[in-house]
């Protein structure tokens, strides 16, 4: 029985060191991110009850050089990076700048000044509509690690039942 939980946890962890390598490599930088359930944010209201985890995981996005344009791709929805509204220098690094209707505390507000950047890896959104404590409140999370993303989800696992929690939470390192 030793034996078998040996040969499982190091096969676990070859999958895991295999998994880091293959994303060290692949050319791709993801981002990962959250909603804190228990403030209010631009867009929507606190809806947190109190019990679940208030940091709820939204759908990674994976950001990709492809001939001095980057290429952002959450969950299959695929978007474009690229002149004249933004700079590229690299994967790592660029920035985005232009104006559009905006949708801020139950209203539309016309010609809104919205920033993205990418600075050094760190991830960081701007709209000319947001107060400073709003601009704090949108960016807090919108850059996490892969450790904390998946920590989180594993607090999910385990708030939906002890049982998933200890099959889905090993696996979510690998797998997710």
């Amino acid at each position: 029985m030793l034996k078998l939980v040996k040969i499982i946890v190091g096969l676990y962890l070859f999958c895991l060191v295999g998994k880091l390598a293959i994303s060290l490599f692949d050319g791709k930088l993801t981002r990962y991110s959250f909603r804190d359930q228990s403030v209010d944010n631009v867009s929507l209201k606190a809806n947190w009850d109190g019990k679940s985890p208030k940091l709820l995981a939204l759908n990674p996005t994976d950001y990709k050089l492809v001939n001095n344009s980057i290429i952002a791709n959450t969950s299959g929805s695929l978007r474009e990076i690229k002149s004249p509204d933004c700079i590229v220098m690299d994967l790592k690094n660029w920035e985005c700048t232009w104006q559009e209707n905006f949708f801020h505390k139950g209203k539309i507000i016309n010609n809104v000044t919205l920033n993205e950047t990418m600075e050094d890896g760190e991830y960081y959104f701007f709209s000319s509509a947001w107060s400073f404590n709003e601009l704090i409140i949108e960016n807090k999370y919108r850059d996490v690690s892969y450790l904390h993303y998946h920590v989180n989800g594993c607090k999910w696992d385990f708030y939906d039942s002890k049982a998933i929690g200890l099959i889905v939470c090993p696996l979510r390192f690998i797998f997710n």
